[in-house]
């Protein structure tokens, strides 16, 4: 060998070893330097607006996973230095998909989670108009509110909805008999009103028909009248309305005597065939998941 090719080799050499600088942290795809946080920086080109910097992905090894347990990349009996390898599993049997070798087994990535989310429920009130007969409300043809029923200042912890239920009675106050021959009906109707410190509102309806009358004799017993029973009549409602965490809410009901002829409407608690039916409202609080 000549000096002169020597020389050129030895310069090439040279060139190998010093033209290029070694770093700590590299850039495949792009000569652009990585970002600071990155050791491996992969991609095509400098970020765009999007933030976006590659069209393509990365291509894991595959391979066939048999037992969870074993490493199985390497002889290497030191399975805990594998620690975080990650690889495409090809084995269907154990369920295809990126494995994880946490140092003693292949674990697989979750790709989804279905999350259980929680809901709050709290009984926010059970009111009655109470077990007497006596505890009855007169109703004229202005609001009479069932102030039993009421409820005040509960205040929502969470966002979520409140669910109002009430079942009310209402009955005339005379009863059919030989002696007055009533016959006599009217008509009731209720508003219940849930009221927000925020000055939301929502007003649930109802409405029921008291009837008292006298029927015919049956025929059957000579002289005894059969009389349709003054039982109360019933109005139900149920609705439910937003409320929102933190704002104290109000519950009111109230009943009015739209029109009977010569009867007295009355609503709350009434004895019916051996027991006391008692005009109630329950109110029960359901948050939004969360």
């Amino acid at each position: 060998m000549n000096l002169k090719k020597s020389c050129l080799i030895v310069l090439l050499t040279m060139g190998v070893f010093t033209s290029g600088k070694m770093y700590s942290q590299v850039s495949v795809g792009d000569p652009s330097p990585p970002l600071k946080g990155a050791l491996l920086d992969i991609k095509q080109g400098p970020s765009d607006a999007n933030n976006t910097n590659s069209t393509k992905g990365v291509l894991f090894p595959r391979v066939f996973i048999a037992d969870k347990t074993k490493l199985g990349i390497d002889l290497d009996t030191k399975a805990l230095e594998y620690a975080g390898a990650q690889v495409y599993n090809t084995n269907d049997v154990l369920g295809k998909g990126m494995y994880t070798w946490d140092g003693e087994k292949w674990m697989k990535y979750v790709t989804s989670i279905t999350q259980k989310k929680t809901q709050d429920t709290e009984m926010v009130a059970f009111k009655t108009t109470g077990t007497s007969t006596s505890d009855v409300y007169l109703l004229n043809k202005t609001d009479v509110e069932v102030s039993a029923l009421s409820v005040s200042n509960w205040t929502a912890g969470l966002d979520g909805n409140l669910y109002i239920t009430t079942v009310l009675y209402a009955k005339l106050s005379t009863s059919a008999t030989d002696a007055t021959g009533l016959t006599d009906l009217g008509n009731t109707f209720f508003k219940i009103e849930l009221t927000g410190s925020d000055g939301s509102k929502a007003i649930f309806l109802a409405a029921c028909t008291p009837i008292n009358a006298k029927a015919s004799p049956d025929g059957i017993v000579k002289n005894r009248s059969h009389y349709a029973r003054n039982n109360p009549a019933v109005a139900i409602a149920q609705g439910a309305a937003p409320v929102k965490k933190g704002v104290t809410y109000s519950i009111k009901v109230f009943a009015t005597e739209a029109w009977a002829d010569t009867g007295v409407v009355r609503v709350g608690t009434f004895a019916w065939n051996g027991f006391n039916a008692f005009s109630t409202l329950k109110a029960d609080f359901i948050s939004v998941p969360y």
